[in-house]
This record gives C-alpha cells, sequence and structure tokens, in this order.
C-alpha cells in the first residue's frame, strides 16, 4: 500500500521550524544521578560582528542535596567547566551567586542549598560567513546531603545561529535574576596578615554590619571551623585560623555578607590584599586615603 503524506500548510511549516530552530538554540535538559543540569543563552544569537554574550548553567541538586561555592570550605567540590568552542573563543570564569554556610558532619562548607545559575561571559571574534556555531561543556561537580557526597558530570553543547546577538526575550528574565542574587562588587579598603597561627581581616564597612560572615575565596588561606568579628575604628576585624598555604598567599578575593542597619541582607565582593605592616595602622591608612579619594576628606 501506498503511504499517505498529509500536506501541511505554510503557517504549520513555519511552526514546525520554529519549534526545531529552538531546540538548537537552547541545550536538552540533562538529569545525573543527584541533579538536573541545563546550559542556556541569553543571546537568541551570535553577534556577527564579534564582542561578548553570556552563558548560563543551570544547576539543581534533588531535595536534602547541595552543592558548592568557589571554595567550597572543608568538604566538597565547586563547579568546574571545560568549554570546547572554535577558534578565538574565550570563556570567562564563573560567576557564583553569594554562598551560605553548611554544616556537614564537625566541617562546615560553602554551597547552595537551591538551584544555582552560573553566568560565565563568552568574548566572541567577527563572524564572517559563519550560520551557526556550536558551544561544547564539560561540567563537573560535587553534591552532597548530610551523609554522602558524590562527584557527577555532565557533557552539554549549545548551537546558536550567527546574527545581530540580540537577547532571548525567554532567556532574559532568568539571567536577570542570577545577576541580583551575585554579590556586588565593592571597593572598600580590605587587608589581612597572619600573626600566630592566625589571620586576622580588616575591611573598612561605611555603614554598620550586623551579624556579618566573610566568605574567604582562596583556598587553604584560613580554616573554616571558627571566625571571630569585632567592630574597630576602621571597620571590621575578623580572625580565623591559618589555613595550610596562608604564608604563600598575596590576595584573594572575599564576599561578605552581613544586615545592614533597616535589617536588609546584603553580599558583597571584595578583594583582600595582605598589609604591609601592622594590620591597625594599615587599614588605618587605607581608610583615609579612601576618604580622600572619593572626595570624602
Amino acid at each position: 500500500m501506498t503511504p499517505r503524506y498529509k500536506r501541511l500548510s505554510i503557517g504549520a511549516c513555519i511552526a514546525l521550524l520554529a519549534v526545531l530552530f529552538t531546540a538548537v538554540v537552547h541545550a536538552a535538559v540533562q538529569r545525573t544521578q543527584y541533579s538536573t543540569v541545563d546550559l542556556i543563552a541569553e543571546p537568541a544569537s551570535l553577534p556577527a560582528d564579534g564582542g561578548t554574550v553570556t552563558l548560563g548553567f543551570h544547576l539543581e541538586p534533588d531535595p536534602k542535596w547541595h552543592a558548592y561555592w568557589i571554595n567550597p570550605g572543608d568538604a566538597g567540590k565547586e563547579v568546574s567547566i571545560r568549554w570546547t568552542m572554535p577558534e578565538g573563543f574565550e570563556a570567562g570564569e564563573l560567576q557564583y551567586p553569594a554562598p551560605h554556610v553548611i554544616p556537614f558532619d564537625i566541617f562546615n562548607t560553602y554551597g547552595f542549598n537551591e538551584a544555582i545559575f552560573l553566568l560565565t561571559d563568552i568574548a566572541v571574534p567577527p563572524l564572517d560567513g559563519e550560520d551557526d556555531v556550536e558551544l561544547k561543556a564539560r561540567a563537573s561537580w560535587v553534591v552532597c546531603d548530610d551523609e554522602l557526597c558524590v562527584p557527577e558530570r555532565a557533557n552539554l553543547a549549545i548551537t546558536l545561529p550567527v546574527g545581530d546577538g540580540s537577547s532571548d526575550a525567554d532567556s532574559a528574565p532568568r539571567f536577570e535574576a542570577a545577576r541580583a542574587k551575585q554579590p556586588e562588587a565593592v571597593d572598600w579598603p580590605a587587608r589581612f596578615e597572619l600573626v600566630e597561627g592566625k589571620v586576622n581581616i580588616g575591611i573598612a564597612v561605611p555603614e554598620a554590619a550586623l551579624d556579618p560572615y566573610l566568605f574567604v575565596a582562596t583556598k587553604r588561606l584560613v580554616r573554616y571551623d571558627e571566625q571571630a568579628s569585632a567592630e574597630t575604628p576602621f571597620g571590621l576585624q575578623f580572625s580565623m585560623d591559618a589555613g595550610t598555604k596562608a604564608d604563600r598567599i598575596e590576595e584573594t578575593p572575599a564576599v561578605l555578607s552581613y544586615r545592614d542597619a533597616d535589617g536588609t541582607e546584603r553580599s558583597v565582593l571584595l578583594g583582600i590584599a595582605k598589609a604591609d605592616g601592622p594590620l591597625a595602622d594599615v587599614m588605618a591608612a587605607a581608610k583615609e586615603l579612601s576618604r580622600w579619594v572619593h572626595g570624602e576628606g
């Protein structure tokens, strides 16, 4: 018997092509043993003239499981992505939201009990004569519950057409929400010193900072079991036991989380450099210089 084919209208053909196009633009959601992951592009196309676009890696651990920050603390492993892209493309570092303290047995770890959406800026070269481009990512991470930690990985790929690089209206809200969760970058003076097995960190916080906690990004600068904080004439001072590489580290990024005078929770991203003298003296001078630079003196 001769097979019968149904003729599609022009409108139906357009609708079918739209579905196929969408399937190409967005990577397929994947399930691992304890997580759901996805790779999503902020633009609907890559800019033909070159520029910068942002991709997002969505990671959602199963209920009662959690993933980790760039410094996981005493246990766990942060997300890492190895990119495979055409020549001329270059990926920036993963951008994380502010983490939480997650106790794990006798340890303190830094991570996320909720789903996270990590952003990466991709430098795009001029794409003359290209129709579409495939970007591949091999992601690896660790998830833990209260008893067990499990390494996981996924191979993801996304294909984008070459066009004007304009934003994808469907993806835009997710990227906006992800950026809102990232700590605000600030230039507050901050230094650290190593004294008798302790790392003391001074931060010239310009406002009231209630219940502060400092997440140090560089591994092995400090130990994570305890940290003490106190108000000083120059701002906040934190004290933690020194990590195994404290004497070899010259600077570190850090995230400071606290409540302001109105009770609003805030998180800021700052850089902390090693002090070239006693911390109190260095911080007093750095704060005074900052006030002069910003016209507050």
